[in-house]
């Protein structure tokens, strides 16, 4: 028997969100929403095209990325996405 996992959208962003450090607070600020809305728009099974797009733009990820979330693309999301070098260390010395 193949069954197939219903792709929860709202699950979704709250996943990516979550690897990514955002809090639900912020993620509001940068749609213009409450937190309340946020948490409701996670509760979603699926986002409308529009609001979709919003929110994959405030995560900085695409809209395909949110549709077809799985834990190993989690992986090529954040690799994608941080290119500033912030885990680096950067030492120094100065004789």
């Amino acid at each position: 028997m193949d069954e197939t996992k219903a792709i929860h959208q709202g699950h979704n962003v709250k996943r990516i969100r979550e690897i990514l450090g955002i809090k639900q607070d912020t993620l509001a600020i940068d749609l213009g929403l409450t937190q309340q809305a946020v948490s409701l728009l996670e509760q979603k099974e699926v986002l409308d095209a529009l609001t979709l797009d919003k929110v994959a733009k405030a995560l900085g990820v695409s809209s395909d990325a949110i549709k077809n979330f799985n834990e190993e693309a989690t992986f090529n999301i954040i690799a994608n996405t941080y290119h500033d070098h912030s885990s680096s260390v950067f030492y120094e010395f100065n004789p």
